[in-house]
């Protein structure tokens, strides 16, 4: 037993010697932290901590910059404001265990920001139903909002949505302007924008008619404007191989959508995997593996890191021929290079990719094609 005890006591001594010497060849600019940074490192998806959420009710004027566009969309005149209200939760890192009651995580650089537009669902605060994703790119070190939106809920097209279009464009700069943590958020263009079914569609129409700038656009069995798809803007869509999906898939998305892509197939999912059975009253049918939530909220949030990183993880930050701290075209995590307190925070990141290979009817097949190349990996 003593001899297990010394080679476990050598094998630990090795990796924290790992994570010092990681720590040492980090740029000087991701390493120079404020000395009041809690835990001295930026969170991102190769360091995640805990995270917070908070519901609001909150009214949003109309700003000078959409007012041009607005007016088209509202038939307003000059010197008149519609205001809009919305409810909406907002997910951020913390390192606070209680979720509603934590404090957002200050003075370790700043978070990009991403909105989540729910799909179809006629049930009672269906964006309150979405929680895995937003709260594994709020631990990735990204403020999220998911405001409710009920006109897509009573299954309005996006097409014919100019309201909600609208109400996602004032939530972004509501987010930079007045939310009470408006400080931490990174500004323009670091903006992600992320929906499900024909909260996809509706995200992708704020991609095309702006005015604000974004960064990346993540479909999840989405609806896909026509235009969108020949945008240079890093975009994602995923969808599961299951009957009821079978509409959303581009046909030849290699050659019909501009690169970068990345396309994420679930094995046997069907439109609501991305929910955990029982989440919502809207179900149809649903594949074997229960760790579609997890992984699909992984994906997401590898996407995001690789085009849209927190504030100190912004440019090249690693040697290209180490493994850690990049995220691969394909999308599949990489390994994790963690100090004892940053595994503490990082819990079960990735877990449910670990576990793809040995629970049944699990697998994904993850396609890229990017300026440097295209390719695809399967992982079952």
């Amino acid at each position: 037993m003593s001899g297990r005890r010394t080679v476990g006591s050598l094998l630990r001594s090795g990796r924290e010697l790992l994570v010092e010497g990681a720590r040492v060849l980090l740029p000087k600019r991701l390493r120079a932290l404020p000395a009041a940074c809690p835990i001295g490192w930026q969170p991102s998806v190769f360091t995640p901590v805990f995270y917070g959420v908070r519901e609001y009710t909150i009214r949003l004027p109309l700003v000078p910059e959409v007012f041009a566009v607005s007016s088209a969309v509202e038939g307003t005149g000059p010197g008149e404001l519609p205001a809009l209200t919305a409810r909406c939760r907002v997910f951020f890192p913390s390192t606070d265990g209680s979720p509603f009651d934590a404090p957002i995580l200050r003075h370790c650089g700043k978070y990009p920001l991403v909105i989540f537009a729910h799909g179809n669902c006629g049930e009672t605060d269906h964006f309150t139903k979405w929680f895995e994703l937003p709260a594994t790119l709020a631990r990735c070190g990204n403020v999220v909002v998911v405001p409710e939106l009920p006109k897509t809920r009573d299954a309005t097209p996006p097409s014919e949505n100019d309201q909600e279009v609208e109400l996602l464009r004032r939530l972004v700069r509501w987010a930079r302007t007045d939310w009470e943590h408006r400080d931490v958020v990174m500004p323009d263009p670091a903006t992600g924008l992320a929906g499900h079914s024909f909260g996809a569609g509706l995200t992708g129409r704020l991609v095309l008619e702006g005015p604000i700038p974004v960064t990346a656009h993540a479909s999840l069995s989405g609806t896909y404007p026509r235009a969108l798809k020949e945008v240079a803007i890093p975009k994602l869509l995923t969808w599961g191989t299951g009957g009821e999906d079978l509409l959303v898939p581009i046909t030849g998305w290699r050659d019909v959508l501009a690169a970068p892509t990345h396309v994420v197939e679930i094995h046997g999912a069907g439109h609501w995997d991305y929910l955990p059975q029982g989440r919502s009253t809207c179900t149809g049918q649903r594949g074997e593996c229960t760790l579609v939530p997890a992984a699909a909220a992984d994906v997401v949030a590898l996407f995001f890191g690789r085009y849209m990183p927190p504030e100190k993880w912004v440019g090249k930050l690693w040697p290209s021929w180490l493994p850690w701290f990049h995220v691969h075209p394909s999308l599949r995590p990489p390994p994790l290079l963690l100090s004892a307190e940053q595994r503490f925070f990082a819990g079960g990141q990735f877990a449910a990719w670990e576990l793809l290979h040995s629970r049944q009817g699990c697998g994904v097949t993850l396609n890229w094609k990017t300026s440097q190349g295209s390719g695809s990996l399967v992982m079952d």
